[in-house]
């Protein structure tokens, strides 16, 4: 009995430092954080870049290392999950295309004309210039997770779902030398009978392709805020696929990256 007793003091003495221990200390007191929603939209521009290799229909005519400026637009909803950490999920519109280029020599016999009747041909390596056009549209998903380590800036990871709403695939051929010298040491003008400047080969939508596509997109992004409420954040970004635009060729890919300029509003009510 005189144990509980003693123990019943004890505890009635220490209860308040236990309560001004848990004032000063922040592990164990409770802060309320607002549970913030936004709503923003933004506009990028950058490059796209083609990994593996495209195979047209022409035989020994492969494609690779091939650019193209790019555009991006969306709209996106934000929410806090925590004090740093923010989910999220955008929608977004991506031109994709890509313009790719190859020279190859190849042998082909030239009409040297004697007279206004006559001519001679021989045979000779000319270099001629391939092209490709591929122009992509795609619809994405883009769910991500945002880590906000300073007021100012943030790092935000997300998966892109896509849908290649349209492609088109042109391939075209065209001479890359404007003269020859002939065995005779004469220099003659090159040019193909009845064509214009470029041969088109292939006009078509790219074949084997696969719509679906899947991006892992990371971005470094820096908050300006304009007002209480609204928010201008310049970021960088890039997107990398896993999936192939195409099974007619290696592995061929559409990666990129985009500067995108983005506005997001703080649509929180009161009650939070």
């Amino acid at each position: 009995m005189k144990k509980v007793i003693i123990l019943l003091i004890f505890l009635n003495v220490i209860s308040p430092f236990k309560n001004l221990y848990a004032q000063s200390n922040p592990i164990f007191s409770v802060e309320h954080i607002p549970n913030l929603h936004f709503l923003g939209m933004y506009i990028g521009f950058g490059q796209n870049l083609q990994s593996g290799k495209i195979f047209p229909e022409c035989i020994d005519c492969t494609f690779e290392k091939g650019n193209k400026f790019g555009f991006t637009a969306g709209v996106l909803y934000e929410y806090r999950l925590f004090n740093s950490v923010y989910l999220g999920s955008a929608i977004e519109y991506n031109s994709l295309g890509i313009d790719a280029f190859f020279t190859e020599i190849e042998p082909v016999p030239i009409q040297i004309p004697i007279n206004e009747n006559d001519y001679y041909i021989e045979n000779a390596n000319v270099k001629f210039q391939h092209e490709a056009n591929l122009s992509i549209h795609n619809l994405s998903l883009v769910p991500y997770i945002k880590y906000q380590p300073f007021n100012f800036m943030f790092i935000r990871l997300g998966a892109g779902i896509g849908y290649n709403l349209s492609n088109h695939f042109v391939h075209k051929k065209s001479l890359a030398q404007s003269t020859y010298t002939l065995s005779s040491g004469e220099i003659v003008s090159l040019r193909v009978p009845n064509a214009t400047k470029n041969t088109i080969i292939e006009d078509t939508e790219l074949a084997q392709n696969n719509p679906f596509q899947i991006y892992l997109n990371s971005a470094l992004g820096f908050n300006i805020n304009f007002s209480e409420k609204l928010t201008f954040s310049p970021i960088f970004s890039y997107s990398n696929a896993f999936m192939n635009i195409s099974e007619r060729g290696e592995n061929p890919k559409v990666n990129y990256w985009r500067i995108l300029l983005e506005l997001r509003y703080d649509i929180t009510g009161d009650e939070d």
